[in-house]
């Protein structure tokens, strides 16, 4: 996805490689497929290194002739915003001075392709109507919002002439049948399966982007699309998707989401807010 998108300039399997020989004690010499594949690179950030079994920052240096830093991603107590901040706080102490991140899009499409996907996803033009994108699962369950509160949404989105997607992942195809999501799409239309490395094609194609603390949520706030971000079991603080209109909100029922999403769209700018729920009169 990243390279095919300009975000990364290449991109390797770490299975495929054999990068798991280098957690053993497993001797690899220079003229080994893997040692010749990471050789030569200037510097390594290594995010494999957390925990007694991680992977050891000397042996990379030994293999790449670079300089190697070590970042262990999980998130500690001793840190409370975003989980990116304490990567670079920890890159900083090792050495490797960073700028702040910004909320630049990450991913780049061409006006044409996204032109195209927009017809492809949602049909002929009309001014009047938001183009939606729902994708209402998650890799975990608990992080999802509940069922009923997508149908009302997707309902009450679709009322008001809006052209709603509803975008499920591997994860949920897995657990259900696509038959069993047609009750949250109701009058919107389930999109067909779309590539990891197509989704910001796809993403990008909408006006409005809603999500849970999920992959492809990461991937929208990416894009630029305005993105909203449901959090039930994790912390919006800390893993908040990235962007520059993004909204997170903490279990909330339907009319927080769409007041948020008519807030987002009367303000037309950069804004990452957080909140807890709205009152009661917009449920």
């Amino acid at each position: 996805m990243g390279v095919a998108h300009g975000a990364v300039e290449s991109a390797f399997d770490a299975d495929g490689l054999g990068l798991h020989r280098l957690f053993s004690d497993e001797r690899v010499d220079a003229d080994d497929p893997l040692a010749r594949r990471i050789a030569g690179f200037d510097l390594t950030l290594n995010m494999l290194a957390g925990g007694a079994h991680g992977l050891k920052g000397a042996r990379l240096a030994a293999l790449t002739g670079g300089t190697v830093h070590d970042l262990d991603p999980r998130p500690r107590g001793d840190h409370h915003d975003h989980v990116t901040a304490q990567w670079r706080d920890d890159l900083r102490q090792s050495g490797l001075d960073l700028p702040a991140i910004d909320d630049a899009p990450l991913f780049n499409v061409d006006a044409d392709q996204r032109a195209a996907m927009r017809a492809q996803a949602f049909g002929s033009d009309d001014p009047a109507a938001l183009r939606i994108i729902l994708h209402p699962g998650a890799g975990a369950p608990e992080k999802c919002w509940p069922r009923d509160d997508a149908t009302e949404l997707a309902r009450w989105l679709s009322r008001e002439g809006h052209r709603i997607r509803v975008l499920i992942g591997p994860v949920e195809r897995e657990r259900e049948r696509d038959s069993s999501w047609e009750e949250v799409a109701g009058r919107a239309a389930l999109l067909p399966r779309c590539p990891t490395e197509s989704l910001p094609d796809l993403l990008v194609a909408c006006d409005f982007f809603v999500g849970n603390d999920s992959g492809v949520s990461h991937v929208a706030a990416a894009t630029g699309v305005p993105t909203i971000a449901i959090f039930r079991s994790t912390d919006p603080r800390r893993w908040s998707p990235l962007g520059p209109r993004v909204r997170t909100l903490r279990d909330c029922p339907p009319g927080c989401v769409h007041h948020a999403i008519a807030s987002l769209l009367a303000r037309r700018e950069p804004e990452n807010a957080r909140c807890a729920t709205l009152p009661e009169a917009l449920a």
